[in-house]
């Protein structure tokens, strides 16, 4: 990504800076849209332990919580399954700080809803009963969520058809423009993404929101043990060996050692 890499023909990729996104001293309580438990975990968390260390709140929202997935079992038990995930997800919350609360909108994931393993990631279009719950989202967001949140949602990068129901819904939220968005890239599935598929992506979403999007790159020489820390609260969902690889590489993951948002930002609107 050095050495010039660029979205468009003015607007480089930022330099390796530790950056936040702007105007965050002045947001209020910040509410994380995690596709999955684990999600904001391994996207954003070095965003949000600094945040909750300046003392911003926190809301992690973990939309599509209700699974029989581990990685010992793909199709086990719902109901005991989607406990323990959630009792890693508040594990998760405490490891941020005493500002960050977990919340889950209990929606079922993909598999329950007859996907197949396969399919997960490989769903071209939304389908009717996809549209369905991407408009059912959208509308419970904008039911629950206090006025003056700022909403940080997923990319929808990787083809997970959780993630981009949720990212869908975020962007259908953010056209009623009630609440600041920042969106934030998927990991692990943006670390296999070409800079080049995320320029497009960020250029039709900018066209779709009729804004621009802002970049920013938070990076520090602790993020890897924040990232390290945080995907540790989900032993369900990642395999040590897996943490082992990504979190002990030497050198270090390039694409680990940052985190890279965007923030939406419109003529008229100031956050």
């Amino acid at each position: 990504m050095a050495g010039g890499a660029r979205l468009r023909d003015d607007r480089p990729l930022p330099a390796s800076v530790p950056c936040l996104p702007e105007g965050w001293p002045k947001w209020g309580e910040i509410v994380i849209l995690s596709p999955h438990s684990d999600d904001a975990a391994f996207s954003v968390a070095g965003h949000m332990f600094h945040l909750s260390g300046a003392g911003k709140e926190f809301c992690l929202l973990t939309c599509f919580s209700i699974s029989a997935f581990t990685q010992s079992a793909a199709h086990g038990d719902a109901s005991s399954t989607t406990e323990l995930r959630k009792r890693e997800d508040s594990g998760y919350a405490g490891v941020i700080g005493p500002r960050c609360r977990a919340a889950w909108l209990d929606l079922p994931d993909a598999p329950l809803r007859g996907y197949n393993l396969r399919q997960v990631c490989h769903s071209d279009e939304f389908t009717a009963e996809d549209r369905i719950v991407a408009d059912g989202l959208k509308d419970l967001l904008n039911g629950i969520l206090p006025r003056g949140s700022v909403v940080f949602a997923p990319l929808g990068i990787g083809g997970h058809i959780d993630h981009r129901l949720v990212h869908d819904a975020a962007v259908e939220l953010a056209k009623l423009e009630r609440f600041p968005m920042v969106f934030y890239e998927d990991m692990p599935y943006a670390a296999a993404c070409e800079e080049s598929e995320i320029s497009r992506r960020i250029l039709a979403l900018e066209s779709r929101l009729n804004g621009s999007l802002a970049c920013s790159r938070y990076e520090t020489p602790r993020l890897l043990d924040i990232r390290r820390s945080a995907a540790s609260c989900y032993p369900s969902q990642v395999r040590p060996e897996t943490l082992h690889k990504i979190f002990n590489a030497d050198p270090p993951l390039a694409r680990y050692t940052y985190e890279r948002v965007w923030q939406l930002r419109r003529t008229k609107e100031s956050i």
